[in-house]
């Protein structure tokens, strides 16, 4: 049996776009109102969802997969912030926790809720 967390408690708001807030993946509040690339190995707010006319819409709470890289997160409470050498997710201590809820070692990707 499959399961599936999309769309699970999903809260899309929106922001200002920076010219580096790309659709798809994690971004932070850089300036007033507005979101772009996460620092490196910094926290999200959420992933980007859309942008149009210079508007991103942001999923800032909810269930997402995102890729990693370095060692596999593990299911339960883990650290993660965002790498930008590599454009994804990395277990990195002191950045917030997130509930993980599935790791695919073979695509590389973690499941998790904002």
């Amino acid at each position: 049996m499959a399961f599936s967390f999309d769309s699970i408690g999903e809260r899309i708001v929106s922001f200002k776009a920076a010219t580096n807030a790309d659709v798809g993946y994690p971004c932070a509040v850089t300036d007033n109102d507005t979101v772009g690339e996460p620092a490196d190995q910094g926290d999200i707010i959420g992933v980007v969802r859309s942008v149009c006319n210079g508007i991103a819409g942001v999923v800032v709470s909810g269930c997402i997969t995102l890729p990693y890289t370095g060692t596999a997160p593990t299911c339960g409470y883990q650290t993660l912030g965002y790498d930008n050498d590599t454009s994804s997710m990395k277990v990195i201590s002191g950045c917030k926790s997130y509930l993980v809820v599935h790791v695919d070692t073979t695509e590389k990707t973690v499941t998790f809720f904002l």
